[in-house]
């Protein structure tokens, strides 16, 4: 059974990966719209994340109390590492720009995975970079104006850096996994692989100092 799929893929490959690609796009074109209308345009959303954030970071910094029964389950630290992205501009200067950065992270992560998969030729770049564009997941993220996007781009390049034993490189990927745990349910789990990822304690003993001091700030 193996052989005959091996068989079957050596010569219906392309035939294959440009049937894929062709789903995809016809997936993407269905969703993106939709998706970027409720990113940019939809008003009175209370659902989509970033309006929910964009208000809570205001109130945070006017000093007053945030209502329990809203949906803010972020610790302090997290509104300190927000208010760059969204604490000096409107809501609507805010959904573009956090839509604009997250279809150029998307556009990044995707390129780093046809770099790490090694693909052989055009086809099956292509095929990798429609996947990314495509999927549910992602989408659905950005139409929410969610964090997940920044938070595994962050991740991913503080994992990248933690190797290298550089001062500079030590001190980035530190800063890149502050910025990821804006999302603490989603980073902290993978604090334990960037301790083990890193080649000395120092990226470890950096973020989670530096952690203490934005929740101080």
């Amino acid at each position: 059974m193996i052989l005959q799929t091996l068989t079957f893929w050596r010569r219906h490959r392309r035939l294959v990966l440009f049937a894929g690609i062709a789903v995809m796009v016809l997936a993407a074109a269905a969703r993106w719209p939709l998706e970027l209308e409720r990113a940019l345009f939809r008003e009175g959303d209370r659902g989509h994340d970033l309006r929910l954030r964009h208000e809570e970071v205001a109130v945070w910094f006017s000093g007053e109390s945030i209502a329990v029964d809203s949906s803010s389950t972020y610790p302090p630290a997290s509104y300190l590492v927000l208010w760059p992205a969204v604490g000096w501009l409107d809501l609507t200067a805010a959904r573009w720009a956090w839509t604009a950065t997250c279809i150029a992270l998307l556009a990044l992560l995707a390129w780093a995975a046809v770099r790490l998969a090694d693909a052989r030729d055009g086809p099956e770049r292509v095929f990798l970079t429609a996947f990314f564009f495509s999927a549910y997941a992602p989408l659905v993220t950005i139409g929410n104006g969610q964090l997940t996007m920044h938070v595994l781009a962050a991740l991913a390049a503080a994992f990248a850096l933690a190797r290298r034993e550089s001062r500079a490189d030590v001190w980035a990927s530190s800063a890149l996994f502050l910025v990821a745990l804006v999302k603490p349910n989603v980073a902290a789990p993978f604090f334990w692989v960037f301790l083990f990822a890193s080649s000395s304690w120092a990226p470890g003993v950096l973020t989670a100092a530096g952690y203490v001091l934005l929740t101080w700030v």
